[in-house]
């Protein structure tokens, strides 16, 4: 195999690598955060599908997946639909400076794990996780309604007062 070739699908390989990691955080995150959820409000918490309620995060994703988007009736399509692309985009792109793993060899080629390597990670994360907030109040103001406007821009104002923090924390 030639190096190009190697080097394309060895990128693709880690870009497949990010995709899995980020669903496999958001379920393990779903699932604990029903299980503290439960605990607090006295209650069993996923349990019945599998062990230890395991199988929930399956289930969850069968039913996000399958679930009805309802889309306002006076509300720009097209924005509504683009908005939470932009989004997850924006957290996709944002890993793509996180090593996962060391580094490794395989038939005698050493692969980094690392999608792209530069010298200005943390602040490409920075700015790269920044661009998720346009998702939401795109479809907040998509949406043509002053309730869903307003919501949006209270998200969009917390996220960035987050991320301000997020910023001043990496000074030390």
């Amino acid at each position: 195999m030639s190096d190009s070739a190697f080097y394309f699908v060895a990128t693709v390989l880690k870009a497949l690598v990010i995709l899995a990691v980020i669903a496999l955080l958001s379920g393990l995150a779903t699932y604990a955060e029903r299980k503290v959820l439960a605990f607090m409000q006295r209650r069993i918490g996923p349990s019945m599908v599998g062990p230890a309620g395991l199988l929930q995060v399956g289930a969850d994703m069968i039913k996000l997946f399958t679930k009805e988007d309802a889309i306002p009736a006076r509300a720009n399509k097209l924005l509504f639909k683009i908005a939470p692309i932009i989004s997850a985009t924006g957290a996709f792109v944002a890993l793509s400076v996180v090593p996962l793993l060391p580094e490794f060899t395989i038939g005698g080629r050493t692969i980094q794990p690392i999608l792209s390597d530069i010298n200005v990670g943390i602040l490409f994360l920075l700015g790269a996780s920044g661009t998720c907030v346009y998702g939401l109040l795109i479809g907040g103001l998509a949406s043509y309604n002053k309730w869903g406007t307003i919501g949006a821009f209270r998200a969009f104002l917390q996220i960035t007062c987050f991320e301000v923090i997020n910023g001043l924390s990496l000074i030390p």
